[in-house]
C-alpha cells in the first residue's frame, strides 16, 4: 500500500470511529431498540447513504464503538511466559489488559455495554465482530495444547469469561474493569472445580 492510499485508510478509520461513537451516544440518549436506521443517521448529522459507507446496520456501528481496545488478547498472551497449569491464569492477564485497553471513558463505556448487554441483536452483532478474534486465540492456542477441542473450548471460556466481566461491569458503577474481569474468571474457574467434582 502507498502512503496515499495509507493515508487514506487511516484517515477512513478515524472517520469511522468518530462516527461510531456519535451513534453509540445517540442510541444510549434516545434508545437503541426505538431508533430507526435513518434516525440514527440524521441524528448523527451524516446522510444514510453516508452511514452505510462506513457500517452495515446500527449493531454494526454501536458495537465497533464499543471495541475500540488498543490491545489485542492473542498478541498479550504471546508475549508472556506459561505453562499449561498457569494457562488459565494467563489468559485472565490477557484478557484484563484487552479490557483496559480502550481509549473511551468508563462512564460513557459503561453505557454503551449497558446497552449490548440489553439487547439481543447488540449481543448478537458482538459476537460476530469477536469471531475473527476468537479465531485467532483458538489458532494460537492450538500451538501450546495438543487437543485441538481443548483449545477451542479455552478459547471460548476466555471471550464467555471476558463477556461476563463487561455484564457485570456495566451494572455496578462501584467496579473498576479490572477486579470485573478477575471475577469473572475466578467465577468460570469455580464451575469448573464443581464440574469436575461431580
Amino acid at each position: 500500500m502507498d502512503q496515499a492510499k495509507s493515508l487514506r485508510a487511516r484517515r477512513r478509520d478515524l472517520v469511522r470511529h468518530e462516527l461510531a461513537v456519535q451513534a453509540a451516544d445517540y442510541c444510549a440518549e434516545h434508545g437503541f431498540e426505538e431508533l430507526t436506521t435513518d434516525q440514527l443517521a440524521q441524528g448523527t448529522g451524516v446522510s444514510r447513504a453516508t452511514f452505510f459507507r462506513y457500517f452495515a446496520s446500527k449493531e454494526d456501528a454501536v458495537v465497533s464503538a464499543a471495541l475500540d481496545s488498543k490491545v489485542s488478547l492473542s498478541r498479550v498472551l504471546a508475549s508472556l511466559s506459561f505453562d499449561r497449569s498457569g494457562l488459565w491464569q494467563a489468559l485472565e492477564t490477557a484478557a484484563a489488559e484487552d479490557a483496559a485497553g480502550s481509549t473511551i471513558s468508563p462512564e460513557r463505556l459503561r453505557s454503551w455495554r449497558a446497552m449490548i448487554t440489553g439487547s439481543s441483536a447488540l449481543r448478537a452483532q458482538l459476537a460476530y465482530h469477536r469471531a475473527e478474534e476468537r479465531a485467532e486465540l483458538t489458532a494460537l492456542l492450538m500451538q501450546q495444547i495438543e487437543d485441538d477441542a481443548v483449545a477451542v473450548a479455552y478459547a471460548n471460556a476466555t471471550f464467555a469469561a471476558l463477556d461476563t466481566a463487561w455484564t457485570l461491569w456495566a451494572r455496578d458503577s462501584t467496579s473498576g474493569i479490572s477486579s470485573a474481569v478477575a471475577r469473572a474468571f475466578a467465577m468460570f474457574s469455580q464451575l469448573s472445580n464443581v464440574h469436575s467434582n461431580q
